[in-house]
């Protein structure tokens, strides 16, 4: 395919991700009119706009641009005035980001954070940005964790390809004295995607920290699963924990773990009922071993198969939406339930997408049938 075909083909992509930025904001006007003037400033001083970037489907720069102008209420500076920038886009978006909102300096990884969806963590993400481009402290913007000097001196010096909330966790040990080692292992299991449950993760990086030379980083992944499945921090040493997490590990490989049904019910969905197809059938069933996880985790490729654990301790029920088509069953949606706070957390497609709307609608009256809550940022 020739260069000019090529570029052909992204300005046309491009133009098919403006029209449907365009159509989510047609109840936004003011919105609109942002997202039109970011576009024109963006087109004539960056590159960005002559590129296609695509993740999951969507246009990167343009979904950032969206994100930029739904916080037109916080902008201090006209975007005509922004001078422009090259390169990544995650530097000229950042860069822009910056002009915007205040034009105090912020580390380059930050503008990371007007890429994506509009979900409540990554809104909330966003403004930590704005707070810090204003001169605030990132200790003080806001963050469900309590961050030291230390922790912000390590955090603002994260490598530029860091995502946010891995650059948090990594800081977070280097704080509490950990080596480099440790901190980039600990960010790198579901450590370095959540911020939740501060106090207790705090905890038991604290001791992780203390008896590092017990510890081999290989085998960390499985203690951090291990130890998820507690509300409080086990007193035992960390070899015990260890060896309590290789048990376990053991059983769920094998197949043989297994917990309760919760309180709530599978549903079916019949051929023909509700506008549904007279040749498909919706069904959502609750998974109730580790080879069940196993399995739903291969058919979606993603990682709930990991889960056996929290789903052992009662800290999680994972629910599989399926459809049955020409004799053949196909999962289309993993939802992870809360028993605890009765809220649906997690609703995930193949390959972790989160913007699946097949069977969204099911899903949604299944929960108001058990009187389940979803979470903004499911």
């Amino acid at each position: 395919m020739s260069t000019l075909v090529l570029r052909r083909h992204d300005k046309q992509s491009i133009d098919r991700a403006i029209g449907r930025a365009y159509a989510r904001l047609r109840a936004q006007p003011r919105v609109r009119r942002t997202f039109a003037r970011l576009l024109e400033v963006v087109h004539e001083r960056s590159a960005l706009l002559r590129t296609r970037t695509e993740a999951d489907g969507h246009h990167v720069s343009i979904d950032a641009l969206c994100n930029l102008a739904i916080f037109w209420r916080e902008h201090e500076r006209a975007p005509q005035g922004w001078t422009g920038a090259h390169g990544h886009v995650v530097g000229v978006i950042g860069s822009l980001a910056r002009h915007l909102f205040g034009g105090y300096p912020t580390p380059h990884f930050l503008g990371s954070v007007w890429l994506g969806s509009n979900a409540s963590l990554d809104r909330e993400q966003r403004w930590w940005f704005v707070r810090h481009t204003r001169g605030l402290p990132f200790r003080r913007v806001g963050l469900p964790m309590v961050m030291t000097r230390a922790m912000e001196h390590h955090f603002l010096r994260s490598p530029d390809h860091l995502p946010v909330l891995h650059a948090l966790r990594r800081a977070e040990v280097l704080g509490l004295g950990g080596r480099a080692a440790l901190a980039n292992a600990i960010a790198s299991t579901p450590l370095g995607r959540t911020l939740d449950r501060a106090e207790y993760w705090r905890a038991v990086i604290e001791r992780l920290v203390a008896c590092a030379s017990e510890l081999e980083l290989a085998r960390l992944p499985q203690l951090i699963d291990y130890l998820a499945t507690f509300d409080e921090l086990p007193r035992q040493p960390i070899a015990e924990l260890l060896a309590a997490s290789e048990r376990l590990r053991g059983t769920a490989i094998a197949g043989r773990l297994a917990w309760r049904r919760s309180r709530w019910h599978d549903q079916v969905w019949p051929a023909g009922l509700d506008g549904l197809a007279f040749d498909e059938r919706w069904s959502i069933v609750e998974l109730l071993d580790s080879r069940e996880l196993a399995a739903e985790g291969r058919a979606m490729a993603h990682c709930v198969g990991s889960y056996a654990w929290r789903c052992h301790a009662g800290r999680s029920s994972i629910w599989s939406l399926r459809r049955e088509a020409d004799g053949r069953i196909a999962s289309m949606l993993t939802i992870e339930v809360d028993p605890r706070s009765r809220t649906i957390v997690q609703i995930r497609g193949p390959a972790n997408e989160r913007r699946i709307t097949a069977g969204h609608a099911l899903l949604r009256a299944w929960a108001a049938r058990e009187e389940l809550t979803i979470a903004s940022s499911a």
